[in-house]
């Protein structure tokens, strides 16, 4: 009897450790692909990358090609390159979730910015991709986001870009058009027949959007499809299409090739044990 009951208590700690397990690579921003591997729900943001520079000192190294992205974003990075005195932010501490994942110092936007958005004739975010950026500042991201993650994380990860396989196991190769024959992506030619009344309806098709535009694929992944193009871990090759690009480029038997920083091409990070 004594030995049923231990073998129920060994049945019953197992099935109460596996229900109780979490997918140690998930961290603030991303979502599990599997259950020892997560990835950035969006593509990153500008948001993100400033966090990337002001918490490395403000190293010219670390600015994207600021000749090919749009006229606030160039604003926005010029500002930031004065050290000091912004315009259009002001230097925060974090706490929390933030200060884990993204370091201990971040900003708030001011009045100005504000001002800045609304005399914009073209929609814009902080919240849009990062763009104009080389394969190499791309991994640099990826290995200082690991380095502030792995300080309080007891169950260290690594992050990197995501492999072409990867992409090629998770773009579903969605239908980018509704019934009413509006797409259901931002994609080159976007011909919605619901009237543009807005910079964010105008920009669909033409200009960045939101990395968190549009539905969700079924693990939870914005803008995998259109947007803007994922660098992958080899470098030259990227996937998921862009807004310049016709929806059939975003599948994926689909490949982007660049050369150097481009205003279509971003990138996400993959997060996997170390």
């Amino acid at each position: 009897m004594q030995k049923v009951l231990l073998i129920l208590s060994f049945l019953c700690l197992t099935l109460a450790n596996s229900f109780g397990q979490k997918n140690p690579t998930k961290i603030y921003g991303t979502v599990s692909i599997d259950d020892k591997t997560s990835m950035d729900a969006t593509e990153v943001t500008i948001n993100e990358w400033f966090h990337f520079i002001i918490n490395n000192n403000f190293n010219e190294d670390l600015f994207p090609d600021l000749s090919i992205v749009s006229n606030s974003t160039r604003l926005l990075f010029n500002d930031l390159k004065k050290q000091k005195g912004f315009e259009y932010i002001e230097i925060i501490y974090n706490s929390g979730a933030l200060k884990e994942n993204y370091g201990s110092k971040g900003f708030q936007v001011t009045k100005r910015f504000r001002s800045l958005i609304e005399a914009d004739t073209s929609y814009f975010s902080i919240n849009i991709p990062i763009v104009g950026v080389s394969f190499a500042q791309a991994q640099k991201f990826c290995e200082w986001r690991e380095s502030v993650v792995n300080k309080t994380k007891t169950v260290k990860v690594r992050i990197t870009l995501p492999t072409i396989a990867v992409y090629e196991k998770i773009i579903e190769n969605k239908d980018s058009i509704n019934s009413k024959n509006c797409y259901l992506q931002n994609s080159m030619n976007c011909n919605c027949v619901i009237t543009r009344k807005t910079k964010e309806h105008k920009s669909q098709g033409n200009l960045l959007m939101r990395a968190d535009s549009f539905w969700p694929s079924a693990l939870g992944l914005y803008c995998l499809q259109g947007n803007a193009s994922e660098m992958t871990s080899t470098e030259g090759i990227a996937m998921g299409g862009s807004f310049r690009d016709y929806a059939i480029q975003s599948f994926k038997d689909k490949k982007q090739n660049y050369s150097k920083p481009e205003d279509w091409l971003g990138f996400r990070c993959l997060v996997t044990l170390k």
